[in-house]
């Protein structure tokens, strides 16, 4: 057995684990896995009797870490062998990771870590483990390797950490994030699984819509996809081949919609840095955010436009929609209204009817977002959407329609 020393302070090591962030820390591994050439990848929650996350576990078929390569992936942060190569040793897939950091995100995972890999090395096909401990961050114990006919591949276990975050791993909400970062890439290549608490992560099962524009920076283009759950509205930045560097917020409201944004660049990754320099540092990065952001605007305004009107040919198809007695203006008001507040409405159509006609006649006496608060429980989107709408509106004189 070998020690190997990370010559790298402990505090740190500490800050680049980043153990708030269990997910961050699947998600690492995850990617560590596709970037070994995995077309299974398996992260497994195990849990106790009483329900709480005691280990997880990240298992791959890739090709492995082999004997001789070991000392050098544990004894440094930085200078991986990602960033001298183009792509994945044996397919060619996209790399996601280059700073070799990704070993240490596990320690948010656990305070008990182990690698267990099998690959082929000089000597032939052989199994080796690693282990490591938080008490001593910087130092990686390096098993004998011994010879092996197992399929390639690497474990990753991590346990011993009692954390409220990590019992919040088996979240939908999570394996939603999961599945927002890593569509582009399983879009790229539908022959890798990843498995996520024993669902699939499958980005065709939870997208509503999709949409690419060039963006007037150097080949740039910004993808939208609307998933069919909420999710984290994000704009990941992506290298040309659609693998995230980088996240940052979205920067828009789009009532009603759950979205991710990607932008898609080239030399995405050797500007990232800028990103962290905030939007008043002038970058290419900054620049392309801004424009990003301009055709995000647009493109939820078309559809929002395009939303409204297969709701309101819907309930007329069904005969849901209420006869209109006011101008033309005061029934585009009335369509805005109860399109933005559809999610509250009832599902069978004959209450629908009843409750659109309701609707309308309460309009008609009191145009205002009030009372509309009165009556259902609107989300803050909502409100603000609708404040903007009755600030426009303008109503013809009622003793006259009256």
């Amino acid at each position: 057995m070998r020690r190997v020393h990370l010559e790298a302070a402990e505090d740190h090591v500490q800050r680049l684990a980043r153990e708030g962030d269990p997910l961050g820390a699947v998600k690492e591994l995850v990617w560590n896995a596709l970037d070994a050439d995995a077309n299974l990848v398996e992260v497994v929650l195990h849990r106790s009797p009483l329900g709480a996350v005691e280990r997880v576990t990240v298992r791959d078929d890739g090709t492995g870490m082999a004997p001789e390569a070991l000392a050098a992936a544990f004894d440094r942060i930085g200078g991986s062998w990602k960033k001298w190569t183009a792509g994945t040793l044996l397919k060619q897939r996209t790399l996601h990771g280059s700073n070799g950091q990704g070993r240490l995100r596990a320690y948010a995972l656990g305070d008990h870590i182990r690698w267990t890999t099998v690959a082929d090395g000089v000597g032939g096909r052989s199994r080796t483990e690693v282990y490591a401990h938080a008490g001593a961050r910087n130092d990686f114990l390096i098993g004998d390797s011994e010879p092996t006919r197992a399929a390639t591949g690497t474990v990753v276990e991590a346990w011993g950490k009692q954390s409220p975050r990590l019992d919040r791993l088996p979240l939908r909400a999570h394996h939603r994030r999961l599945t927002a970062e890593l569509a582009p890439y399983l879009t790229a290549y539908p022959e890798v699984t990843v498995v996520y608490d024993g669902v699939p992560v499958d980005p065709g099962t939870s997208i509503r819509h999709t949409a690419v524009y060039p963006l007037p920076v150097d080949d740039a283009r910004l993808k939208v996809v609307e998933w069919s759950a909420a999710v984290d509205r994000e704009l990941l930045l992506c290298d040309g081949n659609g693998i995230p560097v980088a996240s940052v917020d979205a920067g828009i409201r789009a009532p009603g919609f759950a979205f991710t944004a990607y932008v898609l660049w080239a030399p995405m990754a050797d500007h990232v840095g800028d990103v962290h320099l905030g939007d008043a540092y002038d970058s290419a990065v900054t620049v392309l955010l801004g424009v990003a952001r301009e055709q995000l605007r647009a493109h939820f305004r078309d559809r929002t436009d395009d939303r409204r009107r297969e709701l309101l040919e819907r309930w007329r198809a069904e005969g849901s929609y209420p006869p209109m007695l006011g101008d033309e203006r005061e029934q585009e008001t009335f369509d805005q209204v109860a399109t933005t507040v559809h999610r509250h409405l009832p599902r069978r159509a004959a209450q629908r009817r009843a409750t659109l006609a309701l609707l309308r006649e309460a309009l008609r006496a009191r145009p205002e977002r009030a009372l509309l608060d009165e009556v259902f429980t609107l989300t803050d989107d909502e409100r603000a959407q609708l404040d903007k709408l009755f600030a426009r509106a303008s109503y013809p004189d009622r003793a006259r329609r009256d």
